[in-house]
C-alpha cells in the first residue's frame, strides 16, 4: 500500500491523501534514522485526506498510518522550513 499514499509538506502543513478510507487509526511522523523517535502523533478516523499544521525538522522522516489491519509507511525528506 506504500504506493497508494501521497504525502506533501508545504508551508508548515502536512497533507496526506490515501487511496482508501481510514476508518480508525493513528498518524505518526518519526525520524527515519531512529524509528523510536516520534515527532508527531495524531488520531484519524473516517477519512482519506489528512491536513495538519505541524513544524517538522529538516531531515529524513517517515510518515506512518497505523490501523488495526495495516501499517502504511511513506519516507519523506524535508529540505527547508
Amino acid at each position: 500500500m506504500e504506493d497508494n499514499i501521497i504525502v506533501l509538506y508545504e508551508n508548515k502543513k502536512l497533507i496526506i491523501q490515501t487511496s482508501s478510507i481510514i476508518t480508525n487509526g493513528q498518524l505518526k511522523v518519526v525520524d527515519r534514522s531512529n524509528l523510536e523517535h516520534e515527532l508527531f502523533s495524531h488520531n484519524i478516523s473516517n477519512t482519506d485526506f489528512i491536513s495538519v499544521k505541524i513544524e517538522l525538522p529538516i531531515g529524513k522522516l517517515q510518515v506512518q498510518i497505523i490501523t488495526a489491519q495495516t501499517k502504511t509507511v511513506k519516507n519523506i525528506m524535508i529540505n527547508q522550513r
